[in-house]
């Protein structure tokens, strides 16, 4: 795929060379030099920073594009409109991956969940045998303690 120099990508996207310049400066678009030391801008780069390009007309002449023209512009549109479908595949293709390993923590969470239940059935089960056991059954009397006293001197 053909790449763009600054200004000619500044001048197809309808934004200025510093606001370029700024955005590779910042890491939010990505550029390259070429063998003269040139930087170089991939469309599909231009493209995810700033959308669609605003240009359709020949720059100089502020005319309708000649049919050589219009070719390379048509062509260019088919390549961001395939470079658009497949980050689109990749969107779709990782939010598919997400949504599987969010069913499988899920999934996890379901067996985490079940194995406390299990725990607090235990737990709950070992407390009211204890209380079975500590505290006399209901409509009975607890037999009476003695006291220190009354052991001493069996009374």
């Amino acid at each position: 795929m053909a790449t763009l120099n600054i200004a000619g990508a500044a001048r197809q996207w309808g934004v200025s060379r510093q606001t370029i310049y700024n955005k590779i400066g910042d890491g939010i678009l990505s550029a390259t030099k070429d063998a003269s030391g040139s930087t170089e801008i991939d469309p599909s780069e231009m493209l995810r920073v700033f959308g669609e390009p605003k240009q359709q007309t020949d720059s100089e002449t502020d005319e309708p594009l000649s049919n050589g023209k219009a070719g390379d512009v048509l062509r260019q549109r088919i390549e961001i409109e395939v470079l658009k479908r497949e980050a689109a595949e990749k969107r779709a293709s990782d939010l598919q991956a997400d949504i599987s390993a969010m069913k499988q923590q899920i999934e996890r969470l379901h067996v985490r969940e079940d194995a406390r239940d299990k725990q607090l059935e235990m737990a709950l089960k070992n407390v009211t045998e204890a209380l079975r056991v500590a505290l006399p059954a209901p409509g009975t009397q607890a037999p009476q303690r003695k006291g220190v006293l009354e052991r001493i001197f069996k009374l």
